[in-house]
This record gives structure tokens, sequence and C-alpha cells, in this order.
């Protein structure tokens, strides 16, 4: 299981940057680098992506400290677990 983080963290690492410098421009088809730049109105709502890396980088300790806390609860077991004998006996 460890092993399948650690080559997926590689992969994010490695190979996708990588391929984002092969692709570049492709990637912003079809309507190409100059919309994907165009600044927005002065009148405009900004977009939910402009808000999340607003928070990210602005608040950026506060942001941490939640995916941790939400890190954690997800990693605390909550039932039985089928590899204990308890966990066995009410899957089976």
């Amino acid at each position: 299981m460890a092993l399948a983080g650690l080559l997926g963290l590689l992969v994010a690492v490695t190979l996708l940057p990588a391929l984002l410098a092969l692709f570049g421009q492709a990637l912003f088809w079809p309507r190409g680098v100059a919309a994907a730049e165009r600044p927005a109105g002065p009148a405009s709502r900004p977009t939910m992506g402009q808000r999340i890396s607003h928070l990210s980088t602005h608040r950026a300790v506060a942001l941490i400290v939640v995916v941790v806390c939400i890190a954690v609860l997800l990693a605390v077991p909550g039932g039985p677990d089928r590899n204990t004998e308890e966990g066995r006996e009410q899957h089976a």
C-alpha cells in the first residue's frame, strides 16, 4: 500500500510536470492561451479558482491545519476491521 502511495507521488512530481512541459500550448485547446491569460474585467466576480488560490496563498497555515485535521479524521478507524476476529464475525 505504501509502495502505491510512493509511486503516485513519484508520478505527480516527475511525470506530470514533464507532460505539462511537453504538451504546453495544446492543453489550452480549443480556446487558446490568449483566453486563459485574458484579465478579468473590473466589474466581474472572482471565479472559484481565483478564490481558492487566494485562500491557499493568503491563509496557507490555516488551510494546512484544516486539511491535516480532515486527513486524521478520515484515517481514524471507525468500526470493526475485517482483519480482526471481531470484524470477521460481523461480516460473515
